[in-house]
């Protein structure tokens, strides 16, 4: 039925919507009473979490941060696109979410966005989703961001393919649950920081066999 103050209503917004595509699960989701609500709520979630884990400053990320960005530049970058995300005209939402962020100028809030949530490799101050392949000059974006030894950790997913990365002041967790049986068994994968089996004294993100809750997936969730 239709709803009675829906979110996307004018012409303008319509075009840029996306089509749903045969793989998209959404469909349920945009079709609930509630996904008005359900929108207007993740419009005001923060890109960027941040806090501290044993007197370790860490952010948690969907994908990636800037190699060269500190924990402030980390957050001024995320306070930039929420900004856009949040406008009141939704219209404009739209726009700035139907550009492509590979044709967004460096720098620029479309390309942060794109960044913090698609980012795998890098190569300079360019960036791709993609896996960085064998044969090229881009590298994971976590190896350069590691080499500038930053003084706080980073909790980040999005890299199913990747699998599970534990490096000192990284935590990539994403262990593919949604992508179970694409070659591999898929798990829902925590991370206990606080686990009374690290050594005292020695910084969450620096123990070389931290303390893991792993949930084998259920069944498979996605089509390939």
């Amino acid at each position: 039925p239709p709803r009675s103050t829906p979110l996307y209503s004018s012409a303008a917004s319509d075009v840029y919507k996306r089509q749903l595509g045969e793989r998209d699960t959404l469909g349920d989701v945009l079709a609930s009473s509630e996904a008005d609500a359900w929108l207007e709520w993740l419009r005001g979630r923060p890109l960027i979490e941040t806090g501290e884990i044993a007197g370790e400053v860490f952010v948690m990320v969907h994908a990636s941060v800037h190699p060269d960005w500190t924990e402030e530049d980390c957050l001024q970058a995320a306070a930039r696109v929420e900004s856009q995300l949040r406008a009141p005209d939704l219209d404009s939402v739209c726009g700035f979410l139907s550009q492509r962020a590979e044709d967004a100028a460096p720098g620029s809030d479309r390309d942060l966005l794109g960044r913090v949530i698609s980012c795998r490799g890098v190569q300079g101050e360019n960036w791709a989703s993609r896996p960085p392949a064998a044969d090229s000059d881009a590298e994971p974006w976590h190896r350069p961001w590691r080499a500038r030894g930053h003084a706080y950790g980073v909790v980040y997913g999005h890299w199913a393919v990747q699998g599970l990365h534990l490096a000192p002041g990284l935590r990539g967790l994403d262990t593919g649950c949604v992508h179970h049986g694409r070659g591999r068994d898929g798990y829902l994968t925590a991370w206990l920081p606080a686990s009374a089996e690290d050594p005292p004294g020695v910084s969450p993100f620096r123990v070389d066999a931290p303390t893991l809750w792993r949930v084998p997936a259920r069944r498979r969730y996605y089509p390939y």
